[in-house]
């Protein structure tokens, strides 16, 4: 997403050492992937220490961005919901214990700078959503999922 994101920014006639990245990953293997795609494109990002749990260790917790992209993990049921009841990042209300996506969502809300934008892929049952927050307004446009389709391999 990052690259694509600087692809973005080049075609508009923007500036990519304009961008700051930032991310977090749990996987510590695909932590380093994240970080050698980043500079195998000549991209410079900061994506935490090292890999951490994003719930219970923000390495960002700070940061305020103009714009967020982000696909987390669909459907955690497991994420811990239940050990966060007074996280600061329950702007919305507590995030059900059975699964982070709307966990995810407020984190990413949390992060936003004030007029921040933030586009973020979710999945939920058979749907795939994609959640759009701007100015405090909250719009889902779904798919179902056969209705999704990928190029054939002629």
């Amino acid at each position: 997403m990052f690259v694509q994101s600087a692809g973005f920014v080049e075609r508009h006639q923007g500036r990519v050492n304009q961008l700051s990245i930032y991310g977090q990953e749990l996987n510590a293997n695909t932590w380093k992937l994240a970080q050698m795609n980043l500079a195998i494109h000549g991209l410079e990002g900061d994506l935490g220490k090292g890999a951490a749990d994003t719930f219970f260790e923000d390495q960002h917790q700070g940061m305020r961005a103009d714009y967020i992209l982000a696909n987390p993990p669909f459907n955690m049921k497991e994420w811990g919901g239940d050990k966060l009841v007074e996280d600061v990042r329950w702007k919305y209300g507590l995030p059900p214990a059975g699964n982070a996506n709307y966990g995810w969502m407020q984190h990413m809300i949390y992060h936003l700078a004030p007029k921040g934008k933030l586009g973020l892929v979710l999945a939920y049952e058979d749907e795939l959503r994609l959640v759009v927050y701007e100015n405090k307004f909250i719009v889902s446009n779904w798919q179902k999922k056969e209705d999704i389709t990928t190029p054939s391999k002629a």
